[in-house]
């Protein structure tokens, strides 16, 4: 039996997060990675090989909104350098509403892959 690295994976720093967009997209069929994020432990690589669709929330650190948001995308854009191959993506950012991400994924909202 050959395993495959999930295609899809959600990164947050909030269980409940995590837990609402994979159950989603468990239930419908697709494999799905949640990395809960904790800024002490370093992400491993290999659970980023293969990523065709990464979910990723917006306010990883202190998981709440600030008004200077370099802080928050400069974490962003060292997670994609570090972590995404160039060839990898699309790259899906979310603040704080796994809610309606969820709904969305389970009313088919199409994604384009191009």
């Amino acid at each position: 039996m050959i395993f495959s690295a999930p295609r899809f994976v959600v990164v947050d720093d909030r269980d409940h997060h995590l837990l609402a967009i994979t159950r989603t997209f468990q239930l419908l069929g697709t494999p799905c990675m949640g990395i809960r994020y904790d800024p002490a432990e370093e992400l491993k690589q290999d659970h980023f090989k293969g990523v065709r669709c990464l979910f990723m929330d917006l306010h990883l650190v202190d998981g709440q909104a600030s008004t200077d948001q370099r802080r928050h995308y400069g974490l962003i854009a060292s997670i994609l350098e570090d972590n995404i191959s160039r060839n990898g993506g699309p790259f899906i950012l979310y603040k704080g509403f796994p809610a309606k991400v969820k709904d969305e994924i389970a009313e088919g909202v199409s994604l384009s892959f191009s």
